[in-house]
């Protein structure tokens, strides 16, 4: 059986950044800042990345990028390439490929950081997010407002990713605090019309 090796992306407006890990090592190796204009495609960017690394195809391919994931595509905001799983797995014979909003990413990530990598902002102290339950959220500047968050209840985790967060009127934020609760879902979006 041949070892597992996984390229992962980070896809913005303008810039592609590519690394490679896999399960020998901590953290990741190979980084590359690819323009995003200089390429036709995700998948012309990733094959001169590899071409770049002198590495092989990878067995898995996970990218977060800057535009919603939906149905295993994203149509980046700032970016003329739409990204497919099925196109990954089909250019680099791949059993797995996968695309994550860039917020989503984030928030996935949150409960792997420490005390130390945390700063304390408007809370007496920070929440333990290796604690069995907590709810935890990220939001920050990018194309847009980006934003999304993680929910965890004993084993399982539940991730809340809205599709574009652009603003939040006083009444619609009133409306989701008082009447969210009855709603089922595991997509929130907020947005305002003109």
């Amino acid at each position: 059986m041949s070892e597992t090796s996984l390229l992962i992306g980070d896809i913005g407006g303008t810039n592609a950044r590519f690394a490679l890990t896999n399960h020998d090592m901590e953290g990741y190796h190979e980084e590359r800042i690819l323009k995003c204009a200089d390429y036709e495609s995700s998948e012309s960017a990733i094959s001169a990345f590899l071409e770049m690394t002198k590495a092989p195809a990878p067995t898995v391919i996970c990218l977060a990028a800057a535009g919603p994931a939906k149905e295993g595509e994203v149509d980046l905001t700032n970016n003329h390439w739409l990204l497919r799983e099925s196109s990954l797995k089909k250019k680099f014979d791949v059993a797995h490929a996968r695309l994550l909003n860039d917020f989503e990413a984030i928030a996935y990530s949150l409960p792997t950081l420490t005390a130390s990598d945390l700063i304390t902002v408007g809370l007496k102290s920070a929440h333990d997010l290796s604690s069995p339950n907590f709810n935890v959220g990220a939001i920050g500047p990018g194309t847009g407002l980006g934003a999304a968050g993680l929910i965890r209840r004993t084993a399982t985790q539940c991730l809340l990713s809205p599709k574009r967060v652009t603003s939040v009127s006083p009444r619609k934020l009133h409306f989701k605090q008082r009447y969210g609760k009855y709603f089922a879902t595991d997509s929130v979006a907020f947005q305002t019309s003109a």
